[in-house]
């Protein structure tokens, strides 16, 4: 929505970093789905309304709030994941995924969002 949405000449780098950070997101929901169900769960298909701003300074302002909101639900699911080596590997997957939420976070408040 944001990396289609984004108007004015300023943006459009800004554009396309968040098509950037959106293939990402659904790489990383592809490996967490496959582990879940190579797990034997079964993957959640709740989804949060979208949020759609029509000022990009607030467009980019709700994607950092987002992003900082899912750091802190996926960093909640750490500590159940085990100590044996499936809940090693899970646990492992789930830092690379904040790290990257985060490096997006980061990237957003450099862009001065706030």
């Amino acid at each position: 929505m944001a990396a289609g949405g984004l108007t004015g000449v300023q943006y459009q780098s800004a554009a396309d970093k968040l098509s950037q950070f959106a293939a990402a997101e659904i790489a990383d929901t592809e490996r967490i789905v496959a582990k879940i169900v190579s797990l034997a769960g079964e993957p959640t298909t709740r989804v949060e309304g979208v949020r759609n701003e029509t000022d990009p300074r607030a467009m980019l302002r709700a994607i950092t709030d987002s992003e900082e909101e899912a750091i802190a639900a996926v960093t909640k699911a750490i500590p159940p994941t085990g100590t044996e080596g499936r809940g090693e590997a899970v646990e492992h997957l789930i830092e690379h995924l904040l790290l990257r939420k985060q490096e997006q976070v980061d990237w957003l408040l450099r862009a001065k969002t706030t």
